[in-house]
């Protein structure tokens, strides 16, 4: 992964590509730089909407915005991240971007939650939000898929109440809905993971979001 970064931050300062191929390395660049160095993957975020704004790929932009909502949180900026995704209305915005609307809704409050856990009506509601968008993104993604299993886990996890079994490392569960409590990992090694997960999805940029 290390080893790609410079060749992608060459290929966006290069003349000789298209804004397509532009957006998309600007995307993984973000994507790379988002467990480890947040101020960087922002960065490239922020250039990536400012290239489909000026483009008018209104589909892009939203991603490249729910990416932001998703990470500043991890930089305190709360109040950005939230009013950056409450201004995207679900409605409004293409069938295929639906799945990322709902996990960054997902992660973004659960970020946001993680900084209020010592305040339980505060850290409360966002957690609430954070299952109920979690919720939603099951119902769109396909069954016995990795990132369908992995949501269903964690969502069943979230909202149990009882104490959890003891898992071994990298093993398989199969999980029960009232069985099983939830204890928040550690944020790197699910952003980690689910980066694994995420990428068997398709990666054209601008395709994915005319679905």
């Amino acid at each position: 992964l290390h080893d790609a970064l410079p060749i992608l931050k060459n290929i966006i300062s290069s003349k000789g590509i298209s804004d397509e191929e532009r957006l998309g390395c600007l995307l993984q660049l973000g994507d790379s730089y988002n467990v480890l160095n947040t101020d960087s993957a922002l960065t490239f975020y922020a250039k990536g909407y400012e290239l489909a704004e000026k483009l008018g790929l209104d589909s892009v932009s939203i991603r490249f915005n729910l990416r932001t909502s998703t990470y500043l949180p991890l930089l305190a900026f709360i109040t950005e991240a939230s009013k950056r995704f409450e201004s995207i209305d679900p409605e409004t915005i293409p069938e295929g971007l639906l799945e990322e609307y709902y996990d960054a809704a997902r992660q973004m409050y659960f970020y946001i939650a993680s900084y209020y856990v010592n305040y339980p009506d505060i850290h409360g509601p966002y957690m609430k939000k954070s299952q109920e968008a979690q919720a939603k993104l099951l119902t769109l993604l396909e069954d016995g898929t990795p990132r369908f299993m992995l949501n269903q886990g964690e969502y069943f996890l979230c909202i149990s109440n009882t104490p959890r079994p003891k898992l071994s490392c990298c093993c398989s569960l199969t999980v029960s809905p009232r069985r099983i409590t939830y204890t928040p990992a550690p944020v790197i090694f699910w952003l980690t993971f689910r980066r694994r997960v995420a990428n068997t999805m398709p990666t054209s940029i601008i395709s994915r979001g005319r679905r």
